[in-house]
């Protein structure tokens, strides 16, 4: 399939490049083949929640490191 083939077939399926992506490269999405398009939106949706639910078990680790030194710099202090 050609690259104009592939603009009209993308345009009509509506798969948004990733949002990662610099935007020369979102330009160049729309031209790859709708199966590469599917392919390529689906693996970079699950990198993102993958990377999004590492952040946030970081950010609860950090939220819970911090209680428990607070937790134990009150018990030092009062004994």
């Amino acid at each position: 399939m050609g690259a104009p083939v592939a603009a009209a077939i993308s345009e009509v399926a509506g798969i948004s490049p990733p949002r990662s992506w610099p935007d020369v490269q979102k330009v160049r999405f729309g031209s790859l083949p709708y199966d590469w398009q599917v392919y390529l939106a689906a693996h970079e949706m699950r990198r993102e929640k993958a990377l999004r639910r590492a952040q946030n078990e970081a950010a609860a680790a950090k939220q819970k490191l911090a209680a428990s030194r607070e937790l134990q710099n009150a018990t030092t202090e009062r004994n």
